[in-house]
């Protein structure tokens, strides 16, 4: 468990702002529902970035805590279990659902967009930024370089860091913008 505000996504005015969030994953289909990334607490959650195997997707939600409303994305995958892959999520923080990306493996993959409720923004709580959770289900698989970004990356940075393989150093990387990275998990 990671931070509080340090990894809340509002300019505490009641405006989102971008970031994104990725993560390799070795994964582990047979499990149902496993936490990759998420900032939650019962009755803190700001956002998510979890495989749903039972129904064989990805998620990527927002929420908002004051109205209960949220906006997710999701990506129908079928992973193999003992192969890595990396999945980014982006928000470029607008409110809507068409801010919202998912990309495996460097390729834009999101094919459904949900909403539930009225969502204004995200409001920054006291809750842990959490990896393999899961809904209180540990994470079963391996995961590694799980990196919060206070951006919202363009799909040439992510192209950039999937075809470097499991980067060691991302300042390496051409673009000066990655001063805004955190790598959280270090393999």
């Amino acid at each position: 468990n990671l931070g509080n505000n340090t990894f809340s996504f509002n300019d505490g005015l009641g405006n989102d702002k971008p970031f994104s969030l990725s993560v390799w994953a070795n994964n582990d289909p047979t499990e149902p529902w496993r936490g990759w990334m998420e900032k939650l607490e019962v009755g803190n959650t700001e956002y998510m970035f979890n495989p749903v195997y039972s129904q064989g997707y990805i998620i990527f939600k927002v929420l908002d805590n004051v109205t209960g409303g949220y906006l997710q994305v999701r990506v129908t995958v079928t992973a193999q279990k003992g192969e890595w892959d990396y999945y980014t999520a982006t928000y470029d923080g607008s409110g809507t659902t068409a801010g919202m990306k998912i990309y495996v493996n460097g390729v834009e993959s999101q094919d459904s967009y949900y909403t539930g409720g009225v969502y204004n923004s995200m409001h920054q709580t006291t809750a842990p930024l959490q990896f393999g959770n899961g809904n209180t289900n540990g994470y079963v698989g391996e995961l590694d370089e799980g990196s919060v970004y206070d951006k919202q990356l363009s799909t040439a940075e992510i192209v950039e860091i999937y075809n470097l393989g499991n980067p060691n150093d991302l300042t390496s990387l051409s673009s000066s913008s990655f001063n805004s990275c955190i790598i959280i998990l270090k393999g």
